[in-house]
């Protein structure tokens, strides 16, 4: 049986943690520099849903919204992609980390550690991978990286095939 294009993508991620830009903080290196262009945005520009949507085409799936998180977002609500109940390994997960209500970063759920409901929403932890990110830095931070995140100002995208 074939994994779906999420677990894929989840599959190509792992294989790119620890790719870091080259010089630091330049947004930049070979990796990095390909996932921009194929993104079509300028060399050098943030790339955490560059990454993003490079596992993901390499799992067969072209994301729509195109390098701006808040775009793919939108994208993912326009075509019903949007999770409502509980996240699972592959699910794609748009950040909030300031109060704009306007997505900040993105990242590939690898784990759901810990979950609980409170009527319609959820709260927990998950082990994500993402693109341009460091432990001092939420996003923005130079490396392909695992991290563990609360749930919360978050929203979840299960991509289908």
């Amino acid at each position: 049986m074939m994994k779906s294009a999420r677990l894929r993508a989840l599959d190509y991620a792992r294989q790119y943690v620890g790719v870091k830009e080259s010089p630091p903080g330049s947004n930049r290196g070979r990796s990095i520099d390909g996932w921009n262009k194929a993104a079509g945005v300028p060399l050098g520009s943030p790339w955490c849903m560059s990454f993003l949507r490079a596992m993901f085409k390499l799992a067969g799936v072209q994301l729509g919204g195109g390098a701006s998180v808040g775009f793919f977002e939108e994208w993912a609500v326009q075509h019903g992609e949007l999770v409502v109940r509980r996240p699972f390994k592959g699910d794609v997960v748009c950040y909030r980390f300031d109060s704009d209500d306007w997505p900040d970063h993105v990242g590939i759920v690898e784990r759901v550690l810990a979950l609980r409901w409170r009527g319609r929403t959820f709260a927990g932890w998950v082990s994500v991978i993402e693109g341009n990110t460091a432990l001092g830095d939420d996003a923005d931070g130079g490396q392909v990286q695992r991290r563990r995140r609360w749930i919360n100002r978050c929203k979840f995208v299960r991509i289908k095939d």
